[in-house]
């Protein structure tokens, strides 16, 4: 037969093996979140690479590495760390911009250290290497409450909002 090895289970296993030796520290879904953003920051720097290259100025770098490593971070996250949650069709497209909503507290805190960094002289992949850290802290919490929310949260959520609903019909 088939293995049923495959590179989602080791993905799990080797997160879970993290989630064991830190105690519970790092979760095994931030582990896996944040073995996406390093993904994501290889995705940061090329692209931030490839604008220098081309003499492009550094915010537009900057921001460009921003918007694709988000869409990035984004595609391999729903496939992969909340794959249980998983959005598909219309609710893709809507995870996708909630996805976005969420990281932009990130996206700006990563402008604005790559900027900074930058301007006061710091090599231009430590100045975007630096916003992107910086950034990927914000974006875990606030990605697991806008776009992939546990169901018994989205369940409170409705029932709250019926409540409210009701009330209002009054």
């Amino acid at each position: 037969g088939v293995s049923k090895l495959d590179l989602r289970v080791v993905f799990d296993l080797l997160a879970l093996l993290v989630e064991k030796r830190t105690g519970g520290a790092l979760s095994a879904r931030m582990t896996q979140f944040l073995f996406v953003g390093l993904t994501g920051l290889f995705v940061h720097l090329t692209v931030l690479s490839a604008s220098r290259a081309l003499d492009a100025p550094f915010w537009l770098g900057q921001s460009l590495a921003i918007l694709l490593a988000m869409s990035w971070n984004f595609m391999l996250n729903n496939g992969l760390t909340f794959r249980d949650r998983r959005l598909h069709g219309r609710a893709l497209w809507q995870g996708l911009l909630s996805f976005y909503a969420a990281c932009l507290g990130g996206a700006l805190v990563s402008e604005a250290v790559g900027a900074g960094l930058h301007a006061v002289g710091a090599p231009w992949f430590a100045a975007g290497a630096a916003g992107a850290v910086l950034g990927a802290f914000w974006n875990y919490r606030a990605v697991q409450r806008l776009t992939w929310r546990p169901a018994k949260a989205v369940r409170r959520a409705r029932t709250f909002l019926a409540t409210m609903a009701g009330r209002a019909a009054r």
